[in-house]
C-alpha cells in the first residue's frame, strides 16, 4: 500500500520542483555566453538527467562557485557524458546568481581562455 502512495507522491514532488525551476532569459544567456535556447536545452538536460534519481535542487540552493564541484561529483554517479555534465553545470552556475558575473564562478565559461568552444 505504501508503494502505491509513494510513487504518485514522488511524481508530484518532482513536478513541483520542475515548476519552481526558473527558465533562463536574455540576461542569463548574456552572462553564460550562450543563447537563451542553449540555456533552455541545458535546463531540459538537467531536468531529464537529474530528476530521474532525486528531487531537483534549485540553482539558488548553492552559491554559483559550489555548483561545478557538486556537478562533477554527481556526474560520475549518474554516468553523465562530458557534454551533459557541462550543460548541467552551465545552467546551474548561470542561474544560481541572476545578475552576477557567472564567468567568474564558472571556470569553463566559453569566454574564458581554455573553456569549451
Amino acid at each position: 500500500m505504501r508503494a502505491q502512495i509513494a510513487a504518485p507522491m514522488a511524481f508530484f514532488l518532482a513536478a513541483g520542483c520542475v515548476a519552481a525551476l526558473a527558465h533562463p532569459g536574455p540576461d542569463d544567456a548574456l552572462r553564460a555566453g550562450v543563447s537563451v535556447e542553449r540555456l533552455e536545452e541545458d535546463r531540459a538536460i538537467y531536468v531529464a538527467r537529474c530528476s530521474s534519481c532525486h528531487a531537483l535542487h534549485l540553482p539558488s540552493d548553492l552559491p554559483a562557485k559550489k555548483w561545478p564541484a557538486e556537478v562533477r561529483d554527481m556526474a560520475e554517479k549518474a554516468k553523465l557524458n562530458e557534454e551533459d555534465r557541462m550543460a548541467i553545470e552551465r545552467f546551474l552556475v548561470t542561474m544560481a546568481q541572476p545578475g552576477a558575473d557567472a564567468g567568474s564562478a564558472w571556470p569553463e565559461h566559453p569566454a574564458r581562455e581554455g573553456g569549451p568552444r
